[in-house]
């Protein structure tokens, strides 16, 4: 029976305690609308400082490109004229191949002909000779 009541008194202490300190007075609530307000107005400045400083950072990243995007027109231009000197190179060396290779086709065009003219002159003689040692041939089988 002691112990019931030890029990009963437990409980009915606990419960006791639980009602008391788990009702909020006038105070309590206007300590925690203080403590609310307090941590409004340093989110709002938190965002406003976070604000200030993306907008800073905004401009920043801004300007970065800004000078990006000049650095590639420079570079861009750097090109075009690096474009131009290889064109100009490209053609001095097709002049350079190309005028000796003409040269030497022309060349070889007049040897080829000076050859045949050769050719031509020397199948005559050879004709004028074949000609003379039959006239010769002939005149040997007269005169014997």
């Amino acid at each position: 029976m002691k112990m019931i009541m030890l029990v009963t008194l437990f409980f009915a202490s606990v419960l006791i305690s639980f009602r008391t300190s788990a009702e909020l007075t006038d105070a309590d609530i206007d300590k925690i609308r203080l403590l609310i307000l307090e941590s409004e107005k340093r989110m709002k400045t938190e965002i406003v400082e976070s604000e200030k400083r993306m907008k800073t950072e905004i401009t920043l990243i801004k300007a970065d490109i800004q000078t990006l995007n000049n650095k590639f027109d420079t570079l861009e231009g750097k090109f075009d004229t690096l474009e131009k000197s290889i064109d100009r190179q490209n053609n001095i060396m097709i002049a350079c191949i190309s005028i000796p290779m003409g040269l030497l086709v022309v060349l070889v065009a007049i040897w080829g002909i000076l050859a045949q003219m050769r050719d031509v002159k020397g199948s005559k003689e050879l004709e004028m000779l074949k000609q003379e040692i039959e006239n010769l041939k002939a005149h040997r089988t007269f005169s014997p």
